[in-house]
């Protein structure tokens, strides 16, 4: 493996706190001089950016296909602005700029990719289609979505899925996402945006999500469903495998050549 990893703090002055970086640059990058290009990944719930290389192998894909790869870590908060804190506006008006300006970051739409996984690409999403002008492509992974979509009743009987139904029914939405009269507050309401980014060249987006991942199959399809009815370009590939890790191993692989016009290098 020859790369770069690099791991900070970035004192936001939105958020009144530090927020550790993780992230990765191909070795050699200043021999050329050139502005790279970047993927900006966002985690799932319960891990934080290093999860990406820890579980994921991210270091093996930005040598493969030499990218910049930068994760932030934000807790469980999914990368919104709620009540509690301005992630969107810490994504937004924060870590992209600060990052371009201090790494050899590409600044070329088409040169700025995201990738989310669960609750990240939820925050994939919403970041996108707030920001169509600032990426080229999403990939978005075992993804939850949109807080109107109840998720299946069978994910409620899996043993692996029922906690993570637990915690996005009975935690995150009444914390994060919705008011007093359960109603979604709008910063946590993805459905609003796609009209929005459709009438300014959404990116172009892939989703991965497993035949048997009962949380986010009904929240895929359903983003799908809603890309195509706006003319956003929306692949999605269903393969088999639930909510976790093995399967995310394989869709990341798939996701980072998506990414990068690889496909065909499988």
């Amino acid at each position: 493996m020859i790369m770069i990893t690099f791991h900070f703090s970035l004192p936001s002055q939105i958020l009144h706190r530090p927020v550790p970086i993780t992230g990765a640059l191909p070795y050699g990058l200043m021999a050329n001089f050139n502005a790279l290009p970047a993927v900006w990944g966002l985690h799932c719930a319960m891990e934080d950016g290093e999860f990406f290389f820890h579980k994921l192998n991210m270091g093996n894909l930005v040598d493969q296909y030499g990218f910049a790869f930068i994760a932030p870590s934000l807790g469980n908060g999914y990368f919104i602005n709620s009540p509690y804190e301005k992630q969107a506006d810490f994504l937004q008006l924060e870590l992209m700029p600060v990052l371009q300006a201090m790494l050899p970051l590409s600044r070329l739409r088409e040169d700025n990719r995201l990738l989310g996984i669960s609750m990240g690409a939820f925050g994939a999403a919403h970041w996108a289609l707030s920001r169509p002008e600032a990426f080229g492509a999403v990939a978005a992974i075992s993804g939850v979505f949109d807080a109107s979509v109840s998720p299946d009743e069978r994910a409620r009987k899996n043993r692996e899925q029922r906690p993570l139904v637990k915690l996005f029914s009975d935690k995150i939405m009444p914390l994060l996402m919705r008011d007093q009269d359960g109603g979604i507050l709008p910063d946590a309401d993805i459905r609003p945006l796609y009209a929005r980014a459709a009438e300014a060249a959404a990116p172009r987006f892939a989703l991965w999500y497993g035949a048997e991942d009962y949380l986010s199959l009904p929240q895929s399809t359903r983003f799908a469903q809603s890309c195509r009815e706006y003319g956003i370009e929306v692949t999605e590939h269903t393969v088999p495998g639930g909510h976790n890790i093995a399967f995310w191993q394989n869709a990341v692989a798939e996701a980072a050549a998506w990414l990068m016009n690889k496909e065909n290098s499988l």
